[in-house]
This record gives C-alpha cells, structure tokens and sequence, in this order.
C-alpha cells in the first residue's frame, strides 16, 4: 500500500499524497516542515519519519535516497531504532511460537524498556486484527509497525473471537 503514496521533497517541506493510513498527520495537513520532524530513519524498511509529536510515519524504499539527502540538508538527526515491533508482533507469524522464540522476544523486549506486562498488554490489544491479517498474508517472518497500521486499514476494530490467548 505504501507504494501508492507519493512524497515530494522541496527544501524545507515534504509533501504527502495518497497516504495510506488515515488517521495520519499528513491526511489533514499533507505537507510536513522540517520543524516538525525530530529524526529520520532513512534505512529502515520501510524508511521512517519521527515527528516531534511522536508519530511515525513511513516513506517508499524507492525514496530512501532523497530522504537521506533532505534529511542531511535540512540537518535532521538519522537515528537507528531497535525495531521492537517484530517482536511484539511475533506471536502472530505464520509458525509456531515456542517457549525458546517467547524467551528470546522476552529477553529483547526487556533490553529495550518493554516489560512482560507492557508487550501482553499490547498483544492483547492488536491480537484480533492481527491474528485476521496474519490469515491471509501467511507472513512466517516478520510483522512490523507498518504491518499492524495496514492491518487497522485492512479489519473493523471488531472481530468477534470466542477465544483470547494468552501471551
């Protein structure tokens, strides 16, 4: 889907077309000023931008080049994350979530701030539309942020399930 959405970069603002997630910043106001942006992650996949309110917000792989460049012009911070969102999302792959895969997620997790509680707690709330995604991409792999966004697009917030697991 992301590959629909088109960014233009001028010299102190990009431009948002066809973005794909609604509830977005850029749907309202499409442009985005270099004053709003707190870093840029231009080799994550897909590149991200951090706002300074928090939000992320994702550009095509074809456009990692020119934001690397705005970024380095406008002399916005690349920071590279640890993506911990594969691994709040692994109990919903395509396979099967051992005990030695949940200690290892536990283990990163905790590595980063995330305590057991906190990643349940966010299980639980993604586990319908993910479980429903996850159905029909058969991602054995990888779930990312981007995934679940796309995943909120894709499912009403309510899929009926008669059972809730436990992470």
């Amino acid at each position: 889907m992301i590959d629909r959405s088109e960014v233009h970069f001028a010299d102190t603002v990009m431009m948002f077309a066809h973005y794909p997630f609604r509830a977005a910043s850029v749907i309202s106001d499409p442009t985005l000023h270099t004053s709003q942006i707190r870093d840029v992650d231009p080799t994550s996949c897909p590149p991200e931008i951090c706002t300074v309110d928090g939000e992320t917000l994702f550009v095509a792989k074809a456009d990692e080049p020119l934001l690397a460049e705005f970024a380095e012009r406008n002399g916005i911070p690349v920071v590279h994350r640890p993506d911990v969102w594969p691994r709040l999302l692994e109990p919903f792959l395509d396979t099967e979530w051992t005990g030695d895969s949940q200690r290892s997620a536990r283990e990163l997790l905790l590595d980063v701030g995330i305590e057991p509680g906190e990643a349940r707690a966010v299980r639980l709330r993604v586990w319908r539309i993910m479980r429903a995604f996850n159905a029909i991409m058969w991602d054995e792999w990888n779930l990312s942020l981007y995934d679940l966004l796309l995943a909120s697009t894709w499912f009403p917030t309510r899929i009926r399930r008669k059972h809730r697991p436990e992470f």
